[in-house]
C-alpha cells in the first residue's frame, strides 16, 4: 500500500505473496528495498516453521518478532530462544543452527555493503 508516497502494510490484515524460505511455505510482504539493492525492509510470516543452518556472510539484520519464537545455536553454543516481542540485532558473524516456530511472524530489516539477496524466496 502506499499513502502520500509512503509506503506502508499493516501486518495483521494486509496482502502477502506466498513462496518459500528455506523449502518451507513462506509468505510476505516487501515495503522498501533500495535501488541499489543494500537495504532491505519486509514483513514475513512462516505457517509451519522451519529448520535451516546459517552461515557467515556481509550482512546485517534486526528483526522484531511479532508472534512465534525462534530458537538459536551457534555451533557449540548455548541455545537462544527469541519470542514475540524481542527485537533482535544479528550480525550474521557465526555459523547458526535455527528454529522457527509454526506461525512466525517478523518484520526484518537487512543492510549492507553490497546488494542483498532476495531473503524473501530464502536464497542462500
Amino acid at each position: 500500500m502506499t499513502d502520500h508516497g509512503m509506503p506502508h502494510f499493516n501486518v495483521f490484515d494486509g496482502d502477502t505473496e506466498r513462496s518459500t524460505y528455506h523449502d518451507a511455505p513462506s509468505e510476505h510482504h516487501v515495503i522498501h528495498r533500495s535501488p541499489d539493492g543494500r537495504h532491505l525492509t519486509f514483513y514475513g510470516r512462516l505457517p509451519e516453521g522451519v529448520r535451516f543452518s546459517e552461515s557467515p556472510r556481509d550482512v546485517e539484520e534486526t528483526f522484531y518478532i511479532i508472534e512465534g519464537s525462534i530458537r538459536c545455536t551457534p555451533k557449540g553454543g548455548e541455545t537462544i530462544v527469541w519470542r514475540a516481542g524481542d527485537l533482535v540485532y544479528w550480525p550474521y558473524q557465526e555459523e547458526l543452527d535455527l528454529e522457527y516456530s509454526p506461525g512466525l511472524r517478523c518484520i526484518c530489516f537487512f543492510w549492507s555493503d553490497v546488494p542483498l539477496p532476495d531473503f524473501t524466496e530464502g536464497e542462500p
